[in-house]
Order: C-alpha cells, then structure tokens, then sequence
C-alpha cells in the first residue's frame, strides 16, 4: 500500500494552478495522475525553448524518442487523467 502523498511531504499542484513562469535552471516535472491506485505516470524535465517557453523534454512513447514537447501547460490538458504535478530541483553537490 502507497503513503498518502500528504503524509510524507508532497505537494501536489492541481493542472488549473500550475504557472511555472518565473523558474530558473532545470526543474524535474513528476506528472501526478488521476487513475486510481498509481501515483505518478510520467517524468520529464521543465526546460526553457529559444522564446521563453516552458516545455517539457521527456522519453515520448509514441515518438519513442526524447522529445522537447509543447508547453508545459497544453501538455497536460491534453490527458484528462493528468491531475497535475509535482516538482524538484536538483541541487548541486557541494
């Protein structure tokens, strides 16, 4: 049986809060789902294109290739079980 993701420290973003705009450096994007039983479906990373644009790099499975997708927002709007996401930052090591 999975902890409560609010027992252990995790902060889930709903998909309609999620307004990553003001990041800097390399986010880790955990894509929080909402079928029942799993916790997350998808891992990729937030990166900035050439315009400024928030888009997710990730292992694509109909692409099967790493990709840089669309915005991150339009991402996961396109999957109705995509509840939102859970973020971190690596740090380096000192």
């Amino acid at each position: 049986m999975r902890p409560d993701p609010s027992r252990v420290g995790v902060i889930r973003f709903p998909r309609s809060l999620i307004f990553l705009d003001d990041t800097s450096g390399c986010l880790i994007i955990c894509i929080v789902t909402a079928w029942h039983g799993d916790y997350t479906s998808h891992v990729g990373l937030a990166v900035r294109d050439a315009k400024g644009t928030l888009r997710f790099l990730h292992a694509s499975k109909n692409s099967r290739a790493v990709i840089v997708d669309r915005r991150l927002s339009d991402y996961l709007n396109r999957y109705f079980l995509y509840a939102g996401i859970m973020v971190g930052r690596p740090n380096d090591l000192p």
